[in-house]
């Protein structure tokens, strides 16, 4: 149940397992309130699944009365408490089973009975009304929506910004909300530093440009604020950083997942709650310990230490494309079924 199926990264992420889903063992139901649009991505996740039921225009109980009619097992929630959705459709209890999933990185209230997770992104100490069930990989699968960006292109990417001879490039393409005026300060610090350095940052918006050339102070001129660009062009920016710098207290999440992808290291501060934590999750992955920090201090002493370490960069990419495997897995089909069958035969 979402209303992401369509140009989304639920979708983005979502789409090769539910392609990769077993139809002659499960029946697929889609519960779809997502604002009426065309588009590829819409087309396929529509066609992937074995039913699908439009409830955009019902009420809450009549939405619940129709999963409740076609006799579902399981609900999967993938949604949860993001703009857009109807979590009072889940006090019905429509189905017997009803778990939270991908979408929300947080807990979903009593009405839930389930997360489903991974061990590294959970953690014991987490205040969530649903009890975790556990993949055996990260809990989000990656399906790569574009090939790998060649040097050509990030070499084009460079000479657009006039970055072909900048010895440093950092950055973070993160949704603004989640850049801090104590993460700016930080990297303004190692702006500072090295003159030469360049940062590149996702504004989306003239009023978040402005709010971060501001934040940035004497540092912006050191700063290329980017707008908004298509999937294969982030790609490519991504690719261009010699180190992702990672934001708290909400981290990365799909973007951290990009940076995997093109061998872009990541260094992140990994946090108590869900949010802070799902980048440190993918470094662990990973095998690449060494880049989660647990405080901003010890964040600022790494990413200091690194830009004074060109070598070490060069090394962290050369690890994050050998281990990047570990992390990234097109399809979670495999896992949730498995999961799915030991809640109908009782055996969690």
């Amino acid at each position: 149940m979402s209303a992401d199926f369509g140009d989304h990264a639920t979708s983005y992420l979502f789409l090769k397992t539910l392609i990769a889903h077993d139809k002659s063992r499960f029946d697929i139901y889609l519960y779809d309130y997502s604002p009426v649009s065309g588009g590829t991505t819409r087309f396929d996740v529509l066609n992937a699944a074995t039913h699908h039921r439009s409830i955009h225009t019902l009420s809450d109980e009549a939405a619940a009365a129709l999963i409740e009619r076609d006799e579902i097992d399981i609900l999967v929630d993938m949604k949860g408490q993001t703009m857009g959705a109807r979590p009072h459709i889940l006090r019905f209890r429509p189905a017997p089973f009803i778990i939270n999933y991908l979408a929300y990185p947080g807990t979903n209230g009593p009405s839930t009975d389930y997360v489903i997770t991974d061990p590294h992104t959970f953690d014991s100490g987490l205040s969530f009304y649903e009890k975790p069930l556990f993949l055996p990989h990260f809990y989000l699968p990656y399906s790569a929506c574009s090939r790998l960006p060649d040097p050509q292109e990030v070499a084009a990417f460079k000479r657009r910004w006039n970055l072909e001879s900048c010895p440093l490039l950092l950055g973070c393409l993160n949704a603004p909300y989640k850049v801090t005026e104590l993460m700016v300060e930080i990297w303004r610090d190692a702006l500072r530093r090295h003159p030469y350095a360049r940062f590149l940052i996702y504004a989306a918006t003239e009023k978040a440009a402005s709010n971060l050339h501001r934040a940035f102070g004497a540092q912006a001129e050191q700063v290329i604020f980017l707008d908004k660009a298509p999937v294969r062009e982030h790609l490519v920016r991504v690719a261009a950083l010699d180190l992702f710098c990672d934001t708290s207290p909400v981290c990365a999440h799909t973007v951290a997942l990009d940076a995997a992808y093109v061998g872009t290291p990541l260094l992140t501060l990994c946090g108590k709650s869900y949010v802070a934590r799902v980048a440190a999750s993918a470094n662990r992955w990973m095998q690449l310990n060494e880049l989660n920090c647990t405080s901003h201090a010890t964040y600022r002493d790494a990413l200091l230490r690194l830009c004074e370490a060109p070598p070490a960069l060069a090394a962290l990419r050369k690890r994050v494309r050998e281990n990047a495997s570990r992390l990234l897995v097109d399809s979670a089909a495999d896992g949730l079924e498995a999961i799915y069958l030991s809640l109908v035969h009782g055996t969690v």
